[in-house]
């Protein structure tokens, strides 16, 4: 991993070896019908832009997406190559973190 490491116990800490402090509820723990309301509610608020924007997020490789966010990024602020490749080095090592840690 880049930005996360494993320590003793396969304890997880931060870029800057502190151990991370998770506050994980137990899913037992968790009102799941009070949660359902809150998304049907949710659901039922959204404007048709907000609607269409949930659903382009929702499909497709998400990675994907987002690099090509970063493209366009780069050449709006006319990012060299070498820092272009090192955003695009951040981004992806952060979600292979991710990836790591949840899968």
């Amino acid at each position: 991993m880049f930005f996360i490491y494993r320590g003793a116990n396969h304890q997880f800490l931060d870029v800057l070896k502190q151990p991370i402090k998770w506050i994980i509820k137990q899913p037992n723990q968790i009102d799941w019908d009070h949660e359902l309301f809150i998304v049907k509610q949710t659901l039922l608020s959204l404007t048709a832009e907000q609607r269409k924007s949930a659903e382009y997020w929702a499909t497709g490789e998400l990675t994907a997406k987002i690099s090509s966010l970063l493209y366009e990024l780069a050449e709006k602020y006319q990012l060299g190559t070498p820092s272009c490749a090192r955003m695009l080095g951040y981004y992806h090592a952060a979600i292979n973190d991710t990836c790591v840690m949840s899968w």
